[in-house]
């Protein structure tokens, strides 16, 4: 079945009996190849606006499938062949029923005739305009909002050809200042149409100067730091694989459980940490507090930072395991951990913010690590404890290479870690004392977000 041609303006728009050629428009209705997959109903609201009037129509439905194809062509002329008379299209397109199931889009224009012509207008519904929200007097085109008036053009020839959508027409309500529809941020252009900047997770704010994205402000964060809401849907739900954000970098990646090494790359580290960024729909900044006293027992003062991720929603199916996870290196506290997550969250697996011996908690120091002699493999965790004097006791007189270490401390934070074992090392040393534990710091109350430390080794 090809192309439908509605014939059924009736009222204002009539057929002209008359001598005089026939003031005629046709409004001929596609879509690009997506939607057109999707598309099964079509509806049409036509209103009558000469003169100031704004008197609807019977509305035009069309079932795709049934009553034809896209492209849909709409010819109107205006009773008595008057070509003063005005008219505006609601054209709204449906993935099923009209009206009672998913949009695809909409499209309204308004136009008028040329006395005595043919003239055809071309409406393309378009994938980027598929879920904006454009102020009254506007509409979708290339995604943008743009003044929804179209003068009628030339016809372009028949409906196998690729049509060309018209182009918008001013109308005289060009945009003034920057606006908000709904939850989306529209920013008046100079050539005075819209541009859909973007879809706000926390709703658009028109009462701010500019209309802008409603932005959200953490009580534990610096003066000025605010943020608004990521784009991604992370879902999580692999038993070999653990998905694994960075607070130090803004990375998040996956990694194989049995291996740990990395499989895959989600989001990269912001070239500036410190400065907010959206990549691949998440957002990310790191935020710094310097000088912060977390004594508990003798006064330690550190910087503290967070890494804040903002999401749109999180899910963490039964078999899948999110990991937070710093990258600070040995004696520097790893940035906190803190994930904005705009809509849904459900979890039915594993969050976990504990450390390993390559890598710090998020909030925490680095534990010992393959240095000074030892052994490649860092399963041993061999090194000096992230979080102060907890580290190897060498046997007096011995070396690097040839000595064998004792037992490092166990991290401080609000109580004092343990001992580190003693070791052996004859003939040159009877015993190795064990390390020392650290000093403890942090608050009782969890004012600001810090971990604790990386034990020795």
């Amino acid at each position: 079945m090809g192309p439908p041609t509605l014939a059924l303006i009736a009222g204002v728009w009539l057929l002209s009996c008359g001598k005089d050629p026939l003031s005629q428009v046709v409004v001929v209705y596609g879509a690009d190849d997506a939607l057109a997959a999707q598309a099964s109903c079509l509806l049409i609201q036509v209103f009558d606006t000469t003169e100031g009037r704004n008197e609807e129509l019977a509305p035009v439905r069309v079932e795709l499938g049934v009553d034809g194809e896209l492209p849909v062509r709409l010819p109107l002329s205006p009773e008595g062949n008057d070509a003063s008379r005005t008219y505006r299209l609601e054209a709204q397109l449906f993935a099923g029923e009209c009206e009672t199931s998913e949009s695809l889009g909409a499209q309204t224009v308004s136009s008028g005739y040329v006395q005595n012509e043919l003239r055809e207008t071309h409406i393309e519904f378009d994938s980027a305009c598929t879920l904006a929200r454009c102020p009254d007097g506007f509409r979708c085109y290339e995604g943008e909002c743009v003044e929804y008036c179209v003068d009628p053009g030339e016809p372009q020839g028949s409906l196998e050809d690729e049509l060309r959508p018209t182009a918008p027409a001013p109308c005289g309500s060009a945009c003034g200042e920057d606006a908000c529809v709904g939850s989306t941020v529209l920013g008046c252009e100079s050539a005075g149409y819209y541009a859909i900047d973007r879809d706000c997770g926390f709703g658009c704010d028109a009462e701010a100067p500019l209309p802008a994205c409603v932005k959200l402000k953490p009580t534990n964060a610096p003066p000025g730091f605010e943020w608004d809401s990521g784009l991604a849907a992370i879902d999580i739900d692999d038993a070999t694989t653990e998905t694994v954000f960075d607070p130090d970098t803004g990375r998040v990646f996956v990694v194989s459980r049995e291996s740990q090494e990395e499989v895959a790359e989600i989001r990269p580290a912001n070239a500036d940490p410190l400065v907010y960024a959206e990549l691949a729909g998440i957002g990310f900044q790191k935020t710094v507090e310097e000088g912060v006293g977390v004594g508990l027992g003798p006064i330690v003062t550190i910087d503290i930072a967070t890494g804040f991720f903002t999401i749109d929603s999180l899910t963490i199916g039964p078999l899948g395991a999110l990991r937070a996870q710093g990258s600070s290196s040995l004696g520097e506290i790893s940035a906190a951990f803190a994930l904005l997550v705009d809509r849904r969250v459900s979890v039915f697996g594993e969050v976990s913010v504990a450390a390993t011996t390559e890598r710090p908690g998020p909030g925490g120091f680095v534990g010992g690590g393959s240095e000074f002699g030892c052994s490649d493999d860092k399963a041993e965790g061999c090194g000096l404890g992230g979080g102060g004097p907890g580290a190897r006791a060498p046997c007096p007189g011995g070396t690097f290479v040839t000595t064998l270490f004792s037992g490092g401390a166990g991290g401080s934070y609000g109580a004092f870690g343990g001992f580190g074992g003693d070791g052996a090392n004859a003939p040159v040393c009877a015993s190795l004392p064990g390390g020392n534990f650290g000093t403890t710091y942090g608050r009782r109350r969890l004012t600001v977000l810090v971990g604790g430390s990386g034990g020795g080794a």
